[in-house]
């Protein structure tokens, strides 16, 4: 099970009123951050600013934070006579929730009355991710993906490399929004090239701009290439294609199709298609599916 790691974006300052002697406290819990950002390991570091200001005198306060709503680290007591603040991080599990919290005293060293636990809400990750797979079909490399549940979920970029960097997005899937059931969803990359490793992830984003990743996978076509048959390349005007071709889709760089061609002519005219690169996906007389890499000056 993978979360997308997520930048959260709420903010929660609270002042803790509960006894008459506590009303001069001012405690801020910063809204969670996260240091490490790619989950790629399932471990993840989530932070959280924290400042206590004591306004009348002398008192007390200390910090720390649950895991999954166990207590997982407290600090000592430190003193203030106005004012303390902190940096915390909790290193854990990707599918984890952290929460943070400060306790607090009117008077130093844990004395006086204590003023009830201020806390966080739990730093829960927006999407659970399940399943994500990727399998090769008569020369397209289909993508399929799970989400156990999601919470202000927009939508799904998915993003491939050839070298584990520089993702590039080459598809957009719509989200649910919010949901508690298993979702699933399904991206075909046509623009993918027979005899060659792709590596896919999935960036997820939230109606705030907010966003995270999937985890990555390796997909590798094996297809029969035909030999290479394009000429010229780079072309200008026109691509020369074999005979034996029954169907033609024009794609452009994000995999969308252009045009689509019936039993092509073996000149084809690429002279309106504006400078970039192209996919060619060359359907053959005995059924087999190769896509080829143009760029078009």
């Amino acid at each position: 099970m993978k979360k997308a790691l997520f930048v959260l974006g709420f903010t929660l300052a609270f002042s803790n009123f509960s006894y008459s002697q506590c009303s001069n406290f001012d405690i801020n819990i910063g809204f969670p951050y996260f240091t490490d950002s790619d989950c790629s390991d399932n471990i993840m570091t989530v932070c959280s600013d924290i400042t206590v200001t004591f306004s009348n005198g002398n008192a007390s306060w200390q910090y720390g934070y649950y895991v999954n709503g166990v207590l997982d680290f407290m600090s000592s007591i430190s003193n203030t006579n106005n004012l303390g603040s902190v940096t915390v991080c909790s290193t854990t599990s990707c599918s984890d929730a952290v929460q943070f919290f400060v306790n607090s005293w009117s008077a130093p060293n844990g004395g006086g009355n204590m003023c009830a636990q201020v806390m966080s809400l739990p730093a829960m990750l927006p999407v659970d991710f399940g399943k994500f797979q990727g399998v090769e079909r008569n020369g397209s490399v289909h993508l399929t993906w799970e989400t156990l549940t999601e919470v202000n979920n927009e939508r799904f970029e998915i993003q491939r490399s050839t070298e584990l960097s520089n993702f590039k997005t080459i598809g957009e899937v719509s989200g649910n929004g919010f949901s508690e059931s298993l979702q699933s969803y399904t991206y075909i990359d046509n623009s993918a090239l027979n005899l060659k490793s792709y590596y896919y992830r999935i960036k997820q984003y939230d109606y705030d701009g907010n966003y995270g990743f999937s985890e990555v996978i390796r997909v590798t076509l094996e297809g029969e290439t035909h030999g290479a048959y394009l000429f010229p390349n780079p072309a200008d005007s026109y691509v020369l294609i074999p005979s034996n071709i029954t169907g033609l889709e024009v794609m452009n760089n994000r995999g969308q199709i252009l045009n689509v061609f019936n039993n092509p002519t073996e000149r084809l005219d690429v002279s309106s298609l504006p400078s970039g690169t192209y996919y060619l996906r060359l359907r053959f007389q005995d059924g087999t599916v190769n896509t080829q890499e143009i760029v078009k000056l």
